[in-house]
């Protein structure tokens, strides 16, 4: 054989047993590449069903902050001593004896970006606290009233009062819900 010859062979042989190799390792990855495939295409169909079970999730929690949004929870509970459970709504407060704020015979008003006022009269006077309602009768907030000086903020001093209350007094209100959309 030629010198020739033999590189040919040479070359032959080594790109052969290439070959050889490379089917070998082929072949013996084919059963590891299938299984990951199908192992894949396990994952995709759970994540196309996590997709779905997500987006369900996500729009269950919209719907529950939209809720909390619009309630002020199951119970409003103020403490003077006792837990006392508020009415959350006019017709409720005015079946446990809470009156409209205004004046005799006349329609309730409903204080811009306060709401309607209801309180329970004692010898002649509202007492804490008073109940502020929107105009769907929903309870919006909270007001209490003090002759005596009180921190403020939060307390506001009302120098002269306002209609009902015509005299120096402080007042603290508290909203469970945005007050300019009371009226």
């Amino acid at each position: 054989m030629t010198r020739n010859n033999l590189i040919i062979l040479f070359l032959i042989a080594v790109l052969v047993t290439s070959l050889v190799g490379y089917a070998i390792a082929y072949t013996s990855l084919t059963p590891d590449i299938d299984r990951l495939n199908k192992e894949l295409d396990v994952l995709n169909s759970k994540n196309k069903a996590m997709e779905g079970t997500i987006a369900g999730y996500e729009a269950e929690i919209d719907g529950l902050k939209s809720l909390l949004d619009e309630s002020v929870g199951d119970e409003v509970i103020v403490t003077f001593g006792l837990f006392n459970r508020m009415p959350k709504t006019v017709d409720s407060a005015l079946a446990e004896g809470y009156v409209p704020l205004s004046e005799p015979g006349m329609d309730v008003v409903c204080v811009p970006n306060m709401g309607k006022h209801y309180a329970k009269i004692v010898d002649g006077v509202p007492t804490d606290p008073i109940l502020l309602f929107d105009n769907d009768g929903n309870l919006i907030g909270l007001e209490f009233e003090s002759l005596s000086p009180m921190n403020s903020p939060p307390w506001e001093h009302l120098e002269a009062g306002h209609p009902g209350m015509e005299f120096e007094h402080w007042t603290l209100h508290i909203f469970f819900s945005d007050p300019s959309t009371a009226c």
